[in-house]
């Protein structure tokens, strides 16, 4: 992986977290996504590691309000949108190391990996801004398997778990950096609770890019938002299965071509007739 050779260059006591984060997201822009997480995944683990979870991340004058202030908390929000961008498909299977990361930060989970973040107050708002905006990240991966029991009780749980937290419980106005950002999740995720428990058909309305419904799983950021380079842009991310590039099918079980790893497929037979076409276009410009 080209990641592993641009961290041996520039890792440890060469490096700030914020040179981390921005190297993560830079393989991002770059639709370099397998590289985006592990960078993402290392990043954090080395602000957990070294004690400093509330150090402030660097921002131009100006910056939007919903902008996370800390580094954990731009690379966490930036580690989930991994998991949220259209057509990849970051499974517990392929991707057990992040998955691992993911659950140890899940709503009213415990870990060694909190440890630095409950040293002060600040961290303590930090962690549980974290555990909201993973829970909204696991609810997503609940509708997106359609399994809607579950996604409910993410939902709930995430939703539940807000309310016994200041100052996550009670919406404010006023709110900047990470507890604007939870707030926008929170707000939601009650869209998508409330979606979920009227709709016949929740997996199929969540996915239709027309339903009412959609903008319960829009994160909030933009490209806009991260202009100095800090972060990735989320702004096309979508919530739901895979599309077959020939047929239009959708399932979240399609495979994505080995070259791009940008279109899926139903099978070989609706990749090869689309070959003409795909090694023109998508395929010509990964590889050419």
């Amino acid at each position: 992986m080209e990641y592993t050779a641009a961290a041996a260059l520039l890792d440890g006591s060469f490096m700030t977290h914020a040179e981390h984060l921005r190297l993560a997201s830079s393989f991002a822009m770059e639709d370099r996504w397998d590289e985006s997480l592990w960078a993402h995944i290392d990043c954090i683990k080395n602000i957990l590691r070294d004690g400093s979870p509330t150090a402030p991340l660097p921002l131009a004058p100006g910056s939007p309000d919903n902008i996370p202030r800390e580094i954990l908390g731009a690379a966490w929000w930036c580690f989930n949108s991994c998991f949220r961008r259209r057509g990849l498909r970051f499974i517990p299977e392929s991707c057990p190391e992040a998955y691992e990361l993911l659950t140890a930060f899940r709503p009213g989970a415990s870990s060694e990996l909190h440890a630095s973040l409950k040293r002060t107050a600040r961290g303590k708002i930090l962690l549980q801004g974290i555990q909201i905006i993973t829970g909204f990240t696991f609810a997503r991966f609940a509708i997106q398997s359609g399994d809607k029991d579950a996604a409910v009780k993410w939902c709930r749980d995430t939703i539940d778990f807000a309310a016994t937290h200041p100052p996550f419980a009670t919406p404010d106005p006023n709110a900047v950096g990470l507890e604007k950002v939870v707030q926008l999740n929170m707000g939601y995720l009650r869209e998508m609770l409330d979606a979920l428990t009227k709709a016949t058909n929740p997996s199929a309305n969540m996915s239709d890019g027309d339903s009412p419904q959609r903008s319960a799983v829009i994160d909030p950021l933009s490209l806009e938002d991260f202009r100095n380079g800090i972060a990735p842009t989320p702004s096309d991310l979508d919530p739901a299965m895979l599309v077959c590039g020939k047929c239009g099918k959708r399932d979240i079980k399609l495979m994505r071509c080995s070259l791009c790893h940008k279109v899926a497929y139903c099978n070989r037979g609706c990749q090869k007739r689309d070959w003409r076409r795909h090694k023109n276009t998508t395929c010509g410009k990964r590889t050419g």
